[in-house]
């Protein structure tokens, strides 16, 4: 959730590590609009195989 707690650098266009706005639509997987650690934590989950779907 670096883009949620360092916008400065992370925030679309902010630098290099800047998450893309495609990024932002792919990492949105909660079901409410916008990131947040609910979609982070929601992604672990899945990376680690305790969930198989969003």
């Amino acid at each position: 959730m670096q883009v949620a707690t360092n916008p400065d650098k992370y925030d679309q266009g902010k630098s290099e590590f800047s998450i893309t706005a495609q990024g932002e639509i792919n990492a949105d997987v909660d079901g409410k609009k916008g990131l947040s650690n609910s979609d982070a934590l929601l992604i672990q989950k899945f990376k680690l195989g305790l969930i198989d779907k969003f």
